[in-house]
């Protein structure tokens, strides 16, 4: 048993030298991982796997952590992390495309492999009080399981949990939870279909 997981190291250790020789050899793919790590410097956690294509906006107030091969696409427009008093958590695999602004004053987590489009906005506070305008409102933690799929310009709101595989379609304001393996779309979102 030992043994076979010995084996098993020794396998992911060849194939991520493999992967960073062939990136290597690929000067837009080193360029990529040398802006990530530039850009994404006051991250607490940003592996060399981690791939910025374009401009990112990062303010790391907490905790910041991105997952292993992480990849940004912020070319037409920055991408925003934020991470005022609570942490920003994305997962392995995961992919953010331009103009996507997440701010977690509570938390947010987004999982592994998660697509999430153009001028997505994740944000778990409204940024003000209902009747105090001047004061924050309560926040509450937002989480993306694996395998979801945010489409461009939708809005996922405080509190909600995005459940594995689920689809969230484009321009969907996000305000309850979404099951796993269903479609949400609207505004508010509601279920379109079971996946």
């Amino acid at each position: 048993m030992i043994g076979a997981r010995a084996h098993d190291q020794t396998v992911t250790q060849r194939s991520n030298t493999q992967r960073a020789l062939r990136a290597l050899r690929s000067p837009s793919t080193m360029l990529a991982v040398l802006r990530a790590q530039i850009a994404l410097r006051s991250c607490h956690r940003a592996p060399w796997s981690t791939r910025l294509r374009g401009r990112v906006f990062v303010e790391n107030g907490h905790r910041i952590e991105l997952g292993s091969r992480v990849r940004l696409d912020g070319r037409t427009v920055p991408i925003e992390l934020v991470s005022v008093t609570g942490p920003l958590t994305i997962g392995d695999g995961s992919f953010l495309n331009y103009g996507c602004s997440i701010s977690a004053h509570a938390s947010v987590t987004i999982g592994r492999n998660c697509l999430i489009g153009n001028y997505v906005l994740i944000m778990d506070n409204d940024y003000h009080d209902p009747l105090d305008h001047a004061r924050l409102s309560v926040s509450k933690p937002i989480v993306i399981e694996d395998d979801a799929w945010i489409g461009a310009r939708a809005i996922i709101l405080k509190g909600v949990r995005v459940g594995r595989g689920a689809v969230v379609a484009a321009g969907a304001v996000v305000t309850k939870d979404v099951p796993a393996r269903t479609m949400v779309a609207g505004v508010p979102a509601t279920p379109v279909r079971t996946l």
